[in-house]
């Protein structure tokens, strides 16, 4: 079944058309010139959703006739798109349904992942990183007992300055520092369809995190060969001198966090400034 944009406020409380009170944060997804809704990743590859005319009309409805650009989908369904340089605007509630539309991916709409957790399993999804989904990092405990953010992630702004989440994920953050015992500060994404993504470094694959990278990447190769493709494309554009990595699932959103989404901290200013489109927020 195609997607559907319902006419909800969003989690944040936006209604339709109004601007993003929380950045431009989630996965992401295009609409082409040619009325095509895709997916980007590595060597300029394209991968459009096989059924989206309908939605792409629902989009420029609110946008605009003809409109063009990027959008970006959180868990849940809360969509924005960009309506200029720094602006972003709400346009509904994304209902994604549970069907699979962009060939040789395997995204997870019917919890259909061919390496379904426990994990880490690798990610049948783009491994281009600003494509994945909303990005979030546990700090190490030291730093976050420093800052006075025990339970909280955030989003590192600048060296030693990061724009925390108002709500706590004690019991999460405890899960993920079992799976990724040999590391202090955890970057993850969640993606559209609740999936906690995150990149191990090469160094951890094998008896450190207990990763079988070759059968893991002949059971992705043969399900998502997409997937596959754009794994490889990343550990190729990795510099000769930096271990490579790529992303595995940890879990999904309604069992390693009760269903519930970090909250953004609307009351810092810095908040609806996030943009995961510009580089350093990768």
């Amino acid at each position: 079944m195609a997607w559907v944009l319902t006419p909800e406020r969003s989690d944040s409380g936006e209604s339709i058309g109004s601007s993003s009170r929380i950045g431009f944060r989630g996965a992401r997804f295009s609409i082409s010139k040619a009325s095509r809704l895709y997916l980007s990743d590595y060597g300029q590859n394209f991968t459009t959703h096989d059924d989206s005319a309908s939605y792409v009309a629902q989009i420029r409805h609110i946008m605009g006739p003809g409109w063009t650009g990027r959008l970006r989908i959180r868990y849940g369904g809360d969509t924005y798109c960009v309506a200029g340089r720094g602006d972003w605007t709400y346009v509904g509630k994304t209902d994604l349904f549970c069907h699979e539309h962009f060939s040789g991916y395997v995204l997870g709409a019917a919890r259909n992942l061919p390496l379904a957790p426990p994990a880490p399993s690798l990610y049948s999804g783009p491994h281009n990183h600003g494509q994945v989904g909303e990005r979030w990092t546990i700090p190490s405990p030291s730093f976050a007992s420093r800052e006075g953010q025990i339970g909280n992630v955030g989003i590192r702004i600048a060296r030693g300055d990061w724009n925390w989440s108002t709500t706590k994920h004690p019991e999460f953050i405890e899960r993920m520092r079992s799976m990724f015992h040999l590391e202090d500060w955890l970057r993850f994404y969640i993606t559209c369809y609740g999936y906690v993504v995150r990149p191990v470094n090469s160094r951890y694959w094998g008896d450190a995190y207990g990763i079988d990278i070759q059968h893991q990447f002949e059971v992705v190769a043969n399900e998502a060969p997409s997937a596959a493709h754009s794994l490889k494309n990343r550990i190729d554009n990795t510099q000769e001198d930096v271990d490579p990595n790529v992303y595995f699932v940890c879990g999904h959103v309604d069992d390693l966090m009760d269903g519930q989404l970090p909250v953004p901290d609307e009351h810092d200013p810095r908040t609806d400034d996030f943009d995961q489109d510009m580089r350093k927020w990768g």
